[in-house]
């Protein structure tokens, strides 16, 4: 929900207030995880209601017994992972284009030699007739 320029997600076992910032988010059954990439959220657990501010390289989890101690990791390393995977997606993307068109490109060719072929039977079953 926006509100004066800010967000809260809402999870399983907290809700993070976002202030203008970048976070990657975790939810499994049981945890809520965050990693701030960037700026800061006010991560609230819903069991307890403990909140505490995550920053830029750090991550917090969340679950029925509350909220863990922060862990630091390192937002540069995240991001060039996020990019390695966009890249491999766009890349697998213009791997399946290319592969549809073969396939269209091999289908077209089927189809005219199936024309050539449904044609010249044509032209020989006439000619037996004359």
């Amino acid at each position: 929900m926006m509100k004066d320029g800010s967000m809260e997600v809402e999870m399983s076992q907290a809700v993070a207030g976002i202030k203008g910032t970048q976070f990657i988010i975790n939810e499994t059954k049981t945890e809520s995880t965050i990693k701030v990439t960037g700026g800061t959220v006010k991560f609230t657990s819903k069991s307890t209601g403990a909140s505490v501010d995550v920053v830029a390289g750090e991550s917090v989890t969340a679950s029925s017994k509350g909220l863990s101690e922060k862990t630091a990791f390192d937002p540069d390393e995240e991001e060039k992972n996020w990019q390695e995977l966009e890249d491999s997606i766009k890349k697998t993307n213009t791997n399946t284009l290319g592969n549809k068109n073969i396939i269209y490109f091999v289908g077209g060719i089927v189809i005219v030699v199936a024309i050539i072929i449904g044609f010249l039977i044509l032209k020989t079953r006439k000619a037996k007739r004359v």
